[in-house]
């Protein structure tokens, strides 16, 4: 039988593969297939989140300058088809935000 190489193991903290991840033998190449596809869905699901906070830290400054502009709570939430605590939940986030270094 051909030598197969395993997938790399994950350590924990101390810089010891946990036993529940070493593999009593090789990885077929079909596993080994899945679990590359996997771990690329992982790091796909990791940015799109990434992207998705950048996106309402955007929004929330974006909130806060209409309001700083003069626009009503009332009106930022009609435009962005949201209810006025939501506004000011997002307000509120993007007040912290700015306060934070």
């Amino acid at each position: 039988m051909p030598d197969t190489p395993t997938m790399p193991h994950r350590t924990d903290r101390t810089g010891t593969t946990p036993s529940a991840c070493r593999p009593a033998r090789p990885l077929p190449p079909e596993a080994r297939e899945a679990l590359t596809d996997a771990v690329a869905a992982t790091d796909l699901v990791r940015d799109a989140h990434l992207r998705m906070q950048e996106h309402a830290d955007d929004r929330r400054r974006a909130v806060l300058r209409a309001s700083r502009a003069g626009a009503s709570y009332r009106r930022i939430a009609c435009e962005l088809g949201v209810s006025v605590g939501n506004v000011q939940q997002l307000m509120a986030l993007a007040r912290a935000k700015e306060r934070t270094p």
